[in-house]
């Protein structure tokens, strides 16, 4: 896989009826996310949705940070799950 855009990456306040974008450094377009379902209840997943993805670049940041930091002082299970969402994450998962 590729390297990622670069972060910051914020939810485009302007947006076309029923999305939001998800914009990298100088506005770049990096994915639409549906904000609005014919079923408004579904509305505030679709925020924390566009919210979590906006957030992807400082959560992998942050995780690979923490995963150098403690490996050898995490349990195995924790280990396990840190460097299986950091695969995820970089596309190396298989999945």
């Amino acid at each position: 896989m590729s390297k990622h855009t670069p972060g910051p990456w914020e939810i485009e306040e302007h947006y076309h009826f029923g999305y939001r974008w998800i914009s990298g450094p100088e506005h770049s377009q990096l994915a639409q996310v549906v904000w609005c379902m014919e079923d408004e209840d579904r509305s505030p997943e679709c925020e924390a949705n566009a919210h979590l993805i906006a957030a992807a670049p400082e959560l992998l940041e942050a995780l690979e940070k923490v995963f150098t930091v403690m490996n050898d002082d995490m349990p195995v299970g924790l280990r396990k799950v840190c460097y299986e969402a950091i695969a995820k994450a970089r596309g190396e998962s298989g999945e």
